[in-house]
């Protein structure tokens, strides 16, 4: 079962005093933040994607993820082949 947010926090600001300091930064930037996203029409986007992903990243901090290292160096391999060929064709994406 997961600790109530409450007191997980609470454990927290304990454990890193300067943790407040950095929420009353956060709680500065909310307001322009949020203006900037309703201006650039992305709010929805943070507000059903992002938002909601939250916890499940926060889960994947605290316990870690597996990777599977030889799946990612294989792919790793063939984007930097990619590169190449972009490169050699004059076919390279134009803003990259």
């Amino acid at each position: 079962m997961d600790t109530p947010f409450a007191i997980e926090m609470l454990h927290i600001t304990k454990r890193f005093p300067g943790i407040i300091a950095n929420d009353d930064v956060t709680l500065q930037l909310k307001k322009p933040l949020e203006e900037e996203m309703e201006k650039n029409g992305v709010r929805r986007v943070f507000d059903e994607i992002e938002m909601p992903l939250m916890p499940v990243l926060a889960r994947m901090e605290r316990n870690g993820v597996c990777l599977d290292t030889e799946s990612l160096s294989e792919t790793g391999r063939l984007f930097e082949n990619q590169e190449v060929a972009f490169f050699l064709y004059g076919l390279w994406p134009s803003g990259l």
